[in-house]
């Protein structure tokens, strides 16, 4: 699910029944487990909220339609489907020029930019 070059696909192959059933699933990470990234480590930052749920399930029986056809012991379906959520924490790093940089002058020292009270960029 997610980072491949062509797509993920999935096959379920189930005998039938005459009996309609299924099944369902769900599942969540422990947020109280997870670590902060390095660099929100060392900014002091607190960890972010990165929830991931997964979630699905499926049914499946005999096809029947009443008055125009009876599937019992010879037509099934079969239908099932999973989802996930997720966000994750991300960290960014940048570098900001001065103005006598950006105008590509070097001889004097650069000045700390301070971006908020816990970080500095030299």
């Amino acid at each position: 699910m997610g980072r491949t070059g062509g797509g993920t696909f999935n096959l379920f192959l189930k005998s039938g029944t005459n009996q309609v059933h299924g099944s369902a699933f769900g599942y969540t990470w422990m947020q109280d487990w997870l670590a902060n990234t390095f660099f929100g480590n060392a900014a002091g930052a607190p960890l972010t909220s990165q929830p991931f749920y997964n979630y699905g399930g499926s049914i499946g029986g005999p096809v029947v339609i009443p008055k125009v056809y009876n599937g019992k012991n010879k037509t099934f379906f079969w239908i099932t489907g999973e989802a996930y959520r997720q966000s994750e924490a991300a960290s960014t790093a940048l570098a900001v020029p001065t103005r006598s940089r950006g105008r590509a002058i070097f001889r004097k020292a650069s000045t700390p930019i301070t971006l908020n009270k816990k970080s500095t960029i030299h």
